[in-house]
């Protein structure tokens, strides 16, 4: 027999070669045996054997079709299997094979193989059609669009907070005092030559101004980060809602960047502003969303499968369960809980 390169890190690596490990090696397409112990009187003579470990047969197709898939020599695939047998003859011998713990794990690979034989090789995501593909884009195509933004930064003159809440109309009277006053903090920002890039301009503005506003009144400075146009829908059709109030918004998306804005008049006052930045409006192709969206769509469909596939099961099946040896261990478990000191 030829020298082997025989690893621990490898024998437990075959176990986990992308097949569920039965002992012989047997040819991948024979059907999963019920339990460990079944799985070594199962064991059938490969059609062209490579090796044989304490009498066991590893067949040339299994190791074959690992190389293929993992792009590696046929030799280190061999003796990773070989390597995995001997282990697992001798996890036989110490007993293993009754173990609760490895017939429940056997037991979890059995079903996982059912799953995916059923159920997700049937709705992988290769089997999505492109139309339901396409469908599914145009449906929530906002998912997959980012919308222009601003960033900004405004001087707002508005009636004072504290003889109208929010919420309240201020006299006519007011708000025409605010247009005044809004007007000619402009025009002495003019004549200043004062150019507004962030807050700290416009609380030097403000602070200008401070003691010339009348008691009728209060500015405010606020900065908006990052603000999209709109919230939905596009301006006059159903459904439309700005982001903020609509003559705000559309004056923060047709001024340029740095200069200064206004007034603007809403039904909160007067707005002096300045944009400060600006992002692009993004949007994903579908193209560029396919892979995204066929492995939701897969993942979609398997647990509507999985789901039904279950309930199948149980309506077919006699479940008898034992209700008040339930509530005892469902009681001693809450009580470990309880007990158990808390981090």
């Amino acid at each position: 027999m030829r020298g082997l390169r025989l690893k621990m890190g490898a024998g437990l690596c075959a176990l986990g070669l992308g097949l569920t490990w039965t002992a012989g090696c047997q040819e991948p397409e024979v059907a999963a045996p019920q339990s460990i112990p079944e799985a070594i009187a199962a064991e059938t003579a490969p059609k062209e054997v490579i090796a044989t470990v304490n009498g066991h047969p590893i067949s040339a197709a299994l190791v074959r079709r690992l190389a293929k898939a993992q792009k590696r020599p046929a030799a280190e695939i061999l003796d990773e299997l070989i390597t995995a047998q001997l282990l697992y003859g001798k996890a036989i011998e110490a007993g293993y094979a009754k173990d609760d713990e490895m017939l429940f794990a056997h037991k979890q690979l059995m079903v996982q193989r059912l799953l995916a034989k059923g159920i997700e090789e049937p709705f992988s995501e290769e089997k999505i059609p492109a139309s339901v593909i396409k469908d599914y884009y145009k449906a929530n195509e906002p998912l997959y669009y980012d919308p222009p933004l601003r960033s900004a930064v405004h001087l707002l003159v508005k009636p004072n907070s504290e003889r109208w809440k929010p919420g309240e109309q201020a006299p006519a009277e007011v708000m025409a005092a605010a247009s005044k006053l809004s007007a000619a903090i402009k025009d002495d920002i003019a004549k200043r030559n004062e150019s507004i890039k962030d807050k700290a301009g416009f609380d030097a503005v403000m602070a200008r101004w401070a003691d010339k506003c009348p008691p009728e009144l209060e500015l405010k400075v606020e900065v908006l980060s990052q603000f999209p146009r709109r919230e939905f829908g596009k301006p006059e059709q159903p459904g439309y809602r700005p982001t903020m109030v609509e003559p705000f918004a559309k004056a923060a998306f047709e001024a340029p960047v740095g200069v200064l804005t206004g007034p603007v008049q809403t039904q909160f006052g007067q707005h002096l502003l300045v944009v400060t930045s600006t992002t692009p409006e993004n949007r994903i192709t579908i193209k560029s969303a396919e892979p995204g969206i066929r492995e939701f769509l897969a993942g979609r469909e398997r647990q509507v499968q999985a789901q039904a596939f279950l309930q199948g099961l149980m309506s077919k099946s006699e479940l008898a369960i034992d209700d008040s040896l339930l509530a005892k261990l469902q009681a001693d478990s809450e009580k470990s809980e309880k007990a158990a000191p808390k981090p």
